[in-house]
C-alpha cells in the first residue's frame, strides 16, 4: 500500500509542477509581448506611385485569388481584400 501512496504523491507533485511552469510561461510570454510592442515601434513602408503601379502589373491572378481565399477562410467571410502591396 505504501508504494501506491508514493506513486500518487509523485503524480500530484509532477502534475502541479508542470501546471505551474506552463502558467509561468504564459504569464512571461504575455508580458514580453507587451514590452516589445511598447518599446519597438511598428515600421511602415511606403512605396512611390510608380513603384506601386509597376508591382500591380506583375502580380499573378492566381496569387490574388489565393490571398483572397485565405482571408475569406480566416475571417469567416467577413473580411475582404482592398489592396495588395508587394514588400521587398
Amino acid at each position: 500500500m505504501g508504494s501506491l501512496e508514493t506513486g500518487f504523491m509523485l503524480l500530484a507533485i509532477g502534475m502541479s509542477t508542470v501546471f505551474f511552469i506552463l502558467l509561468l510561461i504564459i504569464f512571461l510570454g504575455e508580458k514580453m509581448i507587451l514590452l516589445i510592442n511598447h518599446f519597438v515601434p511598428e515600421t511602415v513602408i511606403t512605396l512611390s506611385k510608380s513603384a506601386d503601379n509597376a508591382s500591380r502589373g506583375t502580380q499573378d491572378a492566381g496569387k490574388i485569388a489565393a490571398i483572397s481565399a485565405a482571408i475569406h477562410v480566416v475571417t469567416k467571410g467577413k473580411g475582404k481584400v482592398v489592396e495588395i502591396h508587394k514588400q521587398s
